[in-house]
């Protein structure tokens, strides 16, 4: 997931130290359907470690319930840009219980 990428980062890990964590407690940004089975988003929160702290952007897409990050970026406070991704997976991250605390899966049926 996002998280899991974010924590296994060299450059990441040598700008904020670890362990790295959200910083947010819900993420910026949008989630839009673009079809029965489809959906594109992009979001931003905040991440901290024991040396620094920093802004994650996301773009992803979802089709058949498989979301592809298209984008990854971690801007520190210098402003320097570290560019990661993308992935794919089930899911990947973003909206189970440990990357963002919790957070409910916006797309999911109650």
């Amino acid at each position: 997931g996002i998280m899991k990428a974010l924590r296994e980062s060299p450059e990441v890990r040598a700008k904020l130290g670890e362990p790295i964590d959200s910083a947010s407690l819900v993420p910026l940004g949008q989630i839009q359907r673009t079809g029965e089975n489809s959906a594109s988003g992009m979001f931003k929160f905040s991440i901290k470690g024991p040396k620094d702290s920093a802004s994650v952007f996301v773009q992803c897409d979802m089709l058949n319930d498989v979301w592809t990050i298209r984008r990854l970026d971690v801007r520190t406070r210098d402003q320097s840009v570290i560019h990661l991704g993308p992935e794919k997976g089930p899911r990947p991250g973003m909206w189970d219980a440990d990357p963002l605390g919790g957070l409910a899966d916006p797309l999911a049926t109650p």
